[in-house]
C-alpha cells in the first residue's frame, strides 16, 4: 500500500512543543530535494488548489501531495496560480530513498 508507505509521519518526527512535524530533522526530505525532476504539471484555474488531485494523477495516490509540496518548496498551496509549474520526481526514485532509509535505520515496517 503506497499510501501507508509514504505517510508523512513516517519521515518526520512530531515535535510536541511546536505541535507539528519537524521538517528540519528529515533525512527523507534531504534526499528528496536532491532528486531530478522527471516531469511537470502546469497549474490551471481548475487544479490550482488541488495538490492532492495532482498527486493522484502522478502517483495514483492523493496522499502523496506533501511530497509534491516539499519537492516544490510550497508552503502555502493557496499561493499557487495558473501558469505555475509543479515538478516531480519519479516513483522509482522515491522507492530508492525509501529502501535506502529502511536498510539504514531498519525502522520502517514492510508495506
Amino acid at each position: 500500500n503506497i499510501t501507508r508507505r509514504y505517510d508523512r509521519s513516517r519521515f518526520y518526527c512530531f515535535d510536541t512543543t511546536l505541535k507539528d512535524f519537524d521538517v528540519l530533522n528529515s533525512q527523507f526530505e534531504e534526499k528528496l530535494l536532491q532528486l531530478d525532476s522527471v516531469g511537470y504539471v502546469q497549474i490551471t484555474e481548475t487544479n490550482r488548489h488541488a495538490l492532492d488531485a495532482i498527486a493522484k494523477e502522478i502517483y495514483s495516490d492523493s496522499e502523496m501531495d506533501w511530497i509534491l509540496a516539499t519537492y516544490n518548496s510550497l508552503f502555502d498551496m493557496w499561493s499557487m496560480k495558473p501558469g505555475d509549474i509543479i515538478t516531480y520526481p519519479s516513483l522509482t526514485d522515491l522507492e530508492e530513498i525509501y529502501i535506502d532509509l529502511q536498510s539504514t535505520f531498519n525502522t520502517f515496517p514492510q508495506g
